[in-house]
């Protein structure tokens, strides 16, 4: 979240490179046409139709810690699977055996997390 939040740094100089106007904010105008309305329906938080840097940086924050999270969560014969820039990278890309690994440790995850809310409801 920092990243983007701070002037400079890598995150924080691509959304300066955006905010053509230097106010703060990324409104239609700045985005990327093929990718506006997929980038505000994901940024702007409180939809008011342009992305404020504060959204920017709660949403990259956010992607971060999950990608982060997916990484801790891998087991580590997966790990070679994954890729630094996954955006584009579905299940279904993987070889099947590695499908099927993954589904079974995804709904054991799952399963875990489950009876832990369970309990915690007792």
């Amino acid at each position: 979240r920092m990243d983007a939040l701070t002037p400079g740094a890598s995150v924080g100089r691509f959304f300066e490179k955006l905010d053509k106007n230097g106010d703060g904010r990324l409104d239609r105008r700045e985005l990327p046409n093929e990718s506006v309305e997929e980038l505000l329906g994901f940024h702007d938080l409180n939809e008011d139709g342009a992305i404020a840097r504060l959204e920017f940086a709660e949403v990259y924050g956010f992607w971060a810690a999950t990608q982060h999270q997916v990484f801790q969560d891998t087991p580590p014969k997966l790990r070679k699977f994954q890729l630094k820039d996954m955006q584009d990278l579905n299940i279904e890309d993987l070889p099947g055996k590695v499908q099927r690994e993954s589904l079974k440790f995804a709904r054991s995850l799952e399963e875990r997390r489950q009876t832990n809310l369970r309990k915690e409801e007792l």
